[in-house]
């Protein structure tokens, strides 16, 4: 969370745009000038970070107030600021390139993977987007994916995209699969016998995107993005009425 001072009457410790910085394993970086002052809006900073929304708060530097001698007020914001969520594409084909051109400007980390050199080429990526090269069955060279990451099956093969889709449906905040209606049914033939819940399976975004017509792939990747971005403000809605 940082802490900035916005706004100063009177007298204050430090004036309008000194920052604090509180990290998530507790420690403070910068200074709002130490004292009793300091300590308050760090305990708040903290209580910002576990909400995980914006707050403005005000602070009189009176005895009546926080005890002190300065007899200002100060009005600090503190902003937090959410690390990027990881999206994982599966396929670097014509639609993963545009999804990855797309998605960093969104605010999402982007890996993209797959099993041939040629698609992987890094020229053809915006920067920060991290190819990754794979074996055919999509099972190695990268880090496992938790609950917080996105997944987007989008590989030449529709086994290859059932076997990454059950694998991460019960998993992943978000699963997307290239296909339509008729590619669903597949993966509910595939993916049924092997075990995978229903529950998990209704999670399998198969046609993935918003439908607004889409037709090319940067109009997919347009599609799909914004419907990330729809999965990602209710779960930070629901974050943040959790911590309410």
């Amino acid at each position: 969370v940082i802490a900035t001072i916005v706004k100063v009457a009177g007298s204050s410790p430090r004036d309008v745009g000194a920052k604090l910085v509180v990290l998530a394993d507790g420690s403070v970086e910068g200074t709002l000038g130490g004292g009793k002052l300091e300590a308050q809006v760090i305990r708040d900073a903290r209580e910002c970070l576990r909400r995980g929304a914006s707050t403005s708060n005000s602070y009189s530097l009176s005895e009546e107030g926080l005890g002190m001698k300065c007899g200002g007020r100060v009005e600090v914001y503190f902003e937090p600021v959410r690390p990027a969520e990881r999206l994982v594409i599966f396929g670097g084909g014509h639609v993963g390139h545009a999804i990855a051109r797309l998605a960093p400007s969104a605010g999402f980390a982007v890996e993209v993977v797959d099993d041939r050199p040629e698609h992987l080429n890094g020229t053809a990526f915006p920067p920060g987007v991290q190819p990754v090269a794979t074996d055919p069955s999509f099972r190695e060279g990268y880090r496992p994916l938790s609950s917080e990451d996105f997944a987007v099956v989008v590989t030449r093969d529709a086994a290859t995209d059932a076997d990454l889709a059950g694998r991460h449906a019960g998993i992943c905040a978000y699963v997307g699969v290239m296909g339509s209606r008729a590619k669903r049914a597949f993966l509910k033939r595939t993916l049924a016998p092997r075990g995978l819940p229903d529950e998990a399976f209704q999670r399998i975004r198969c046609p993935m995107g918003v439908d607004v017509g889409a037709d090319t792939p940067d109009e997919i990747a347009v599609s799909v993005v914004a419907e990330m971005i729809s999965v990602r403000a209710a779960r930070r809605a629901r974050k943040e009425e959790g911590a309410a």
